[in-house]
Parts: C-alpha cells; sequence; structure tokens
C-alpha cells in the first residue's frame, strides 16, 4: 500500500512538472507574441507619424515656396508703372510702393536699375548730381565707375532711407552682373544667388527686364534685347520678412525648424542658407526630417525641416528625404 502511494505522488508530481513546463513555454509563446505585435503597431505607428509629417513637410515647403515665388513677382507690378510714365520720380516710385504693401501686406523691396549708355553718363551724371560709380566689398570704399559700354544704375528704391547709399550704383559691375545681363539677354527674369549687399545683411534678389516702349522682347534675339534694354526692375526679400510673414502662414511652424537654401551650385551651408525660422540657433548637423526641392527663376532652392519636438532619428529613417520638383 506504501509504495502505490509513493508511486501516485510521484506520478502527481510528474504530472505537475509537465503541466509548470507547458505553462511556463505557452507564457513565453505568449509574451514573444505579444512582443512582435507591440512591436509591429509600433513601427506602423512611427510609419503613420513620419509619413504624416511628412505629408505636412510638403504641403508647407508648397505653400512657402508659392508665397516667396509671390512675393517676388509682385516686384514685377512696377513695369506698369514704367509703362505709364513719361518720366520716372522718387516721389512716384514710392507713392506706388506705398500702394503696393498697403494693398497687399508685402514689404518686398523693390529698385529701379536704368540702363546708362557710355555716351549718356556725364548727362545721367547731371541729372542725378553724383558720380556712377562701384563698391569695393573688401575695403568698403566706393569708387567712380570705370569706363564701359553701359551702367545699370540703381536710381529709384521704394526703402527711401537707404537711397543716399544706392543712387549712383553701378550693379552690373558687381557680383550680381551675372543674373542682370542674363535676364537682359533671355527676356524673363531671374533670380540672383545670394549676396551682401552695402547696407549689409545677406539678401537674395530676383530681376526682371525692361525694354523701351513698343519692342517685343519675346520675338528678339538676344543682341536686340541688349540694345533696347531700359533697365531693370528689382525686388528683394530681407530675411525678416520672410520670417514674419512667410513663415507666420505656416500654421504649425512654431514646432518645427525651417531653413530654405539656394543650392545652385551646391549646398555650401552658411553662404547658401537664405532664410531661417527665429528659432533656429544655426546648428550644423542638424538631422533633417525632409527635405523638398523647388526651382525659381532659374536656380535651384531646397526648404529642409526638422521636427523638433519629435523622433528625428526615426522620421528621417520612415522619411528618407522627400523631394518635389515645381
Amino acid at each position: 500500500m506504501p509504495s502505490m502511494v509513493i508511486s501516485a505522488m510521484k506520478w502527481l508530481a510528474k504530472r505537475r512538472s509537465i503541466e509548470y513546463l507547458v505553462l511556463a513555454v505557452w507564457t513565453l509563446a505568449g509574451c514573444a507574441i505579444a512582443t512582435a505585435v507591440f512591436s509591429t503597431l509600433y513601427n506602423q505607428a512611427i510609419h503613420v507619424e513620419d509619413s504624416g509629417f511628412n505629408l505636412r513637410c510638403i504641403n508647407r515647403a508648397q505653400v512657402l515656396s508659392s508665397d516667396l515665388a509671390a512675393r517676388y513677382d509682385l516686384a514685377n507690378m512696377y513695369s506698369g508703372l514704367i509703362a505709364t510714365q513719361s518720366k520716372l520720380t522718387q516721389e512716384s516710385w514710392t507713392d506706388f510702393s506705398n500702394a503696393v504693401a498697403a494693398i497687399l501686406d508685402n514689404t518686398v523691396t523693390v529698385a529701379w536699375l536704368k540702363v546708362v549708355k557710355s555716351p549718356d553718363r556725364l548727362a545721367f551724371e547731371e541729372e542725378i548730381g553724383q558720380k556712377i560709380f562701384t563698391f569695393d566689398f573688401e575695403t568698403k570704399i566706393k569708387h567712380d565707375a570705370l569706363e564701359a559700354e553701359l551702367y545699370v544704375v540703381t536710381t529709384m528704391l521704394s526703402n527711401v532711407e537707404q537711397m543716399p547709399i544706392y543712387m549712383g550704383y553701378d550693379v552690373l559691375n558687381t557680383s550680381l552682373g551675372e543674373s542682370i545681363r542674363m535676364a537682359i539677354l533671355s527676356g524673363r527674369y531671374v533670380a540672383g544667388p545670394p549676396y551682401t549687399p552695402m547696407a549689409g545683411g545677406q539678401k537674395a534678389s530676383t530681376y526682371f527686364p525692361s525694354y523701351v516702349k513698343g519692342f517685343n522682347s519675346s520675338a528678339a534675339t538676344p543682341e536686340e534685347r541688349w540694345a533696347k534694354a531700359q533697365g531693370v526692375i528689382v525686388g528683394t526679400l530681407p530675411p525678416v520678412v520672410v520670417q514674419q510673414e512667410a513663415f507666420a502662414k505656416l500654421v504649425d511652424y512654431q514646432d518645427i525648424l525651417v531653413r530654405v537654401y539656394d543650392v545652385t551650385g551646391g549646398l555650401l551651408t552658411n553662404s547658401s542658407l537664405l532664410y531661417a525660422t527665429a528659432q533656429d540657433s544655426f546648428e550644423d548637423n542638424v538631422p533633417w526630417s525632409c527635405v523638398v526641392d523647388y526651382v525659381q527663376g532659374g536656380r535651384n532652392y531646397e526648404i529642409r525641416e526638422s521636427n523638433l519636438f519629435g523622433d528625428v532619428t526615426s522620421v528621417s529613417k520612415w522619411g528618407g528625404g522627400q523631394r518635389l520638383q515645381q
């Protein structure tokens, strides 16, 4: 009898061991399945969140690039003023600028660069009361312009306070001369590279060519356009304007870092950076969540965004740098 009891107890103990082992196996299997499900759901959530961020990124870039292009295009409105005025004056230019700014709530700075041919130089200098000059950015000194076939000279500026600085400035013989020549010869507007003007600060401008009345520039040769050019309208957006006006249209831009680069000659970081959100500390090696390309006036630009409060590494991994060509 005792032996039977002992055998039964051993069998029960063995059965419990098997049950515990089976339970342990099922528990481990359940944990493994739960972990796998959690991992899958988590990755899907990250992917969905990332897809949403990338979609918002592209939408923001479209809004921003369209806004910047529209602001520059406003400068071309001045062609109507030029066509209707027998003689341009600073007063008429200023009044028109104030009207445009009031109606369209835009603070783009617009200048009129007049084409002055060599035989007309003396008469022009007498008219404006000073010599045509160039500017040496290394020495910060003005110099009388050397003899040339023609000059493209600043004569009107919507920012009246800066007129004493720029009146008589020959912009053709500067680093911006190539953009001006391209605009006149092609008959189309041209976006110029980033530059530092005499008044300081990095800016970028767009150039709209203007020709004498009755001239059909679209059917002309480059040489004919060069001979018939009467001037160039220049639109310039200061970075602070972009921060206060263009970026403000991006509803959630306070939570993201946004930079706009001119990448026509390659990404040169500081020299290529045009605009940035106000909270930018300008650190290098930012892990960009999204990069969007667009083209304007013959130049290539990139809008780069980084999620300040999200998992940037994950977004970068899944996003892979979204790009859009306009």
